[in-house]
């Protein structure tokens, strides 16, 4: 559905390999990925760099769902947590995750 809306945006290298993916969704950054193989190249934040000023187009502000691992990365932006959830998964383990905030720099 998102992809058919044009709400995902695709990260290609100089050679046309995809390195990574993002899709935004009003004023929310959803699914930011780079394929571990591309990581630590500044494709990462190139793609949120870019979701970000996407979203400032058109919002006062950008909401982001950040892993554990990813949390760190938005602090540093300047994001805030505003929630926190936790999901049962189906063996018994949970998928953390804090919702993040931040005002948008308007261009």
């Amino acid at each position: 559905r998102d992809i058919r809306s044009g709400c995902v945006f695709l990260a290609v290298n100089e050679a046309d390999t995809a390195v990574g993916t993002v899709t935004i969704r009003e004023n929310e950054i959803l699914r930011l990925f780079v394929l571990p193989e591309y990581q630590g190249m500044g494709y990462g934040k190139m793609l949120l760099d870019f979701a970000e000023g996407k979203v400032a187009q058109q919002f006062d502000t950008v909401i982001v769902d950040a892993s554990l691992p990813a949390k760190s990365l938005y602090l540093k932006r300047n994001y805030r947590e505003t929630a926190y959830h936790q999901l049962p998964t189906e063996n018994g383990d949970y998928l953390c995750y804090d919702v993040m905030e931040k005002a948008s720099v308007h261009h």
